[in-house]
């Protein structure tokens, strides 16, 4: 521990399930404590004669330097109103004084009758440095199964620190939690008592030291260890007292965004993830949902958390989703959230069972949704995506009735609103629409026109002319996968390109080293859009901001011509940029075409400047 706390207690709550709100925290739950306070004759009892209470029943041992003996005041249980023990007066009145200070710190109503173990190098007794001062005999077998977070804290006390800071006598506590013969350290270096604690009165400096945050846990049995780093005898004069260790885990919980979808519908599916009261941070949990048979991952997933460090693997179409992230020190909770499609009618139910977690409490109740049958209405089956007129009033429109594919209905294909932009001007032309690099991937997506739903799109990487990965063309036309990156020697040359096929037709040759990538445009409302991309380097310097033009006119291939609705841009240092645009009225219709458009360097050496474009992207505003 590098601090000392003085903080409240940690209150007890059952292991395992949720006993507050998602998104409010609720208290650790308690997995050991000792309080030394199972000695029912009140008298003095060494370390290693003492029993813990039930139903850990746990035994106690020490080196032989932190053992009781006739120089010292080691290793015993006592409390202030304990008779005379201790080899000379002054150590028997400050060994007494650190129980009752510890009592009247902890809140104890009697304090006078807390007992502590004590520690009183009397004497000229040196224990030397890092001797074990209690070690836990019993492994504490822990409930349930899998990785948790821990928490720990101990109140300690010294009497003898002096007016030096640091002292040179203070005692140096290092506890470690055990697993098997391993020790985990609790704190990156041991606790200075005298420097980090308070004056508890009477000249004792204390308080209660905890964990350096949590501790992400793997064994099934755990053990408790204290080491003093201080080696001399002159000084390190000390008692601790109520060691504790608590099961920290954030809980997670599930809930659909409504109770019940037709069935081809999608809804929201939000996973949130509560920290408990400590409010410590917790970094490294995961894991991963395995949906229900009557529900599958919308196209487009819409995923996205609000969880530091976060990350959401939602494939389109699939029934994986996968979340990591870290919780911050003082965050109360973080969400991520994925867009589902009801398949099946029936009642879904998405608990514990689908759950494989690393960290978190799996939810104490599943989430439920009811997916009911199409209406009549809805229950036409034309051939999927066909751009008729189906419901015959002169347009393909949002009013023409979805189908049936390969069993699955699948929502108005027909319907402008639920086809991507770019492939209701495709009218069968298939297009790449972004390449770019992220986490170790290459990620591919695009549109195919028309007749193409449940289709499956080949990626090529045109350098070796092998296939390199395939899509499956969703509901609205879009496709999306990833890919290996390409050889390092080439994936900053124009060599490095990919391709996608469908049957006969061939996607424009897309460079994987462009300059503006990971574009993403969403629509927020019928007014208004939000893009978002990256300037790959080398940056202009000064950074060039971004420009962004729209149209509503279906764009060519390569061509794009766009009055500009938003300039002035900022690019952050690591090229990220977004920007919130409220269209012009001419543009506010059915849909918009965006692109964005910048400046960069030539060369990291070469400082003469260029422009790059992102790709075209389309916004439905319906």
């Amino acid at each position: 521990m590098s601090a000392v706390a003085v903080t409240a207690l940690l209150a007890a709550a059952a292991p395992g399930g949720a006993s507050a709100a998602p998104g409010v925290p609720d208290p650790p739950a308690v997995l050991f404590s000792e309080n030394f306070e199972n000695n029912p004759q009140q008298t003095v009892t060494p370390l290693t004669s003492y029993q813990g209470a039930p139903p850990t029943d746990e035994t106690y041992k020490t080196d032989p330097q932190w053992a009781p003996d006739p120089s010292s005041c080691n290793g015993l249980i006592t409390a202030y109103v304990d008779p005379y023990f201790c080899v000379s007066g002054t150590a028997n009145a400050n060994v007494r004084l650190m129980a009752r200070k510890l009592g009247t710190f902890a809140g104890d109503t009697t304090p006078d009758d807390n007992h502590v173990v004590s520690a009183y190098t009397d004497q000229g007794h040196d224990p030397g440095a890092n001797n074990i001062e209690l070690e836990t005999v019993k492994p504490v077998t822990l409930p349930g199964s899998g990785n948790r977070f821990l928490v720990f804290s101990a109140d300690v006390a010294d009497v003898t620190c002096g007016p030096l800071r640091p002292s040179p006598y203070t005692t140096l506590f290092a506890f470690f939690l055990l697993t098997g013969s391993s020790e985990i350290p609790l704190a990156s270096a041991p606790t200075d008592v005298c420097s980090a604690g308070k004056d508890l009165g009477n000249n004792v400096i204390g308080g209660r030291i905890t964990s350096d945050g949590s501790i992400l846990f793997s064994g099934s049995q755990l053990g408790v260890r204290l080491r003093n780093g201080q080696a001399s005898g002159n000084g390190n004069d000390h008692a601790f007292d109520n060691i504790l260790v608590s099961d920290a885990s954030p809980q997670l919980d599930k809930a659909f965004g409504a109770p019940s979808v037709t069935r081809g519908d999608a809804t929201s599916l939000t996973f949130t993830i509560t920290n408990t009261t400590d409010l410590v941070a917790k970094n490294g949990w995961s894991f991963t949902d395995k949906l229900p048979a009557a529900l599958q991952v919308a196209t487009p997933s819409g995923a996205s958390t609000t969880c530091q460090s976060g990350a959401v693997t939602a494939q389109d179409g699939g029934q994986s989703i996968k979340v990591t992230g870290d919780l911050a020190a003082g965050q109360s909770s973080c969400t991520a959230t994925v867009n589902v499609l009801g398949v099946t009618a029936g009642v879904a139910s998405n608990g514990s069972g689908q759950l494989t977690t690393t960290g978190v409490r799996e939810p104490a109740q599943p989430a439920k949704i009811t997916i009911a049958e199409p209406t009549s209405g809805q229950s036409a089956t034309p051939a999927c995506s066909d751009g008729k007129d189906n419901d015959a009033d002169g347009k393909i429109d949002r009013d023409d009735s979805g189908c049936v594919f390969n069993g699955v209905y699948l929502p108005r294909k027909n319907s402008e609103s639920s086809i991507a932009p770019l492939a209701q001007c495709a009218r069968g032309e298939l297009r790449l629409t972004d390449v770019y690099g992220i986490r170790g991937r290459t990620v591919l997506r695009g549109i195919a026109g028309p007749g193409s739903v449940g289709a499956k799109v080949s990626l090529y990487a045109t350098s070796s002319g092998k296939r390199v990965a395939t899509a499956i063309v969703g509901g609205d036309l879009a496709f999306r996968t990833t890919a290996a990156l390409p050889p390092r020697a080439i994936r900053n040359t124009n060599a490095a390109r990919f391709q996608a096929r469908l049957g006969r037709q061939r996607s424009l040759r897309l460079k994987f080293a462009r300059r503006m990538t990971q574009t993403v445009a969403r629509r927020l409302d019928t007014a208004r859009v939000r893009i978002s991309g990256r300037v790959t380097a080398p940056l202009a310097r000064p950074i060039a901001k971004v420009v962004v033009r729209a149209s509503s006119r279906c764009p060519g291939r390569t061509s794009f011509r766009g009055a500009v609705v938003a300039r002035g841009i900022r690019v952050q240092r690591n090229g990220q940029w977004t920007a919130t645009i409220t269209l012009p009225p001419a543009l506010r219709g059915s849909r918009v075409f965006l692109r964005g458009q910048t400046t960069v360097r030539k060369t990291t050496r070469n400082p003469k400047r260029f422009a790059t474009f992102t790709l075209i992207q389309g916004v439905s505003l319906k």
